[in-house]
């Protein structure tokens, strides 16, 4: 969305682009890159989560 109303090229609008030519190593990139930031980005919060809410600290009473 950030690509397409400030006109920055970035990796969503190349996949977009990799998709109709069929460039297929080029999805995969994309998916791949995708899926990673979100693995680590949700790995991310939730060991943040761990620290800041005591309640969640194990042994914790």
């Amino acid at each position: 969305m950030v690509e397409l109303v400030f006109s920055w090229p970035g990796i969503a609008s190349y996949g977009v682009r990799a998709i109709p030519s069929k460039d297929f190593t080029a999805v995969m990139g994309v998916v791949l890159t995708s899926g990673l930031f979100f693995v680590v980005t949700n790995l991310l919060i939730d060991l943040l989560i761990g620290l800041i809410d005591a309640r969640l600290r194990q042994g914790a009473a």
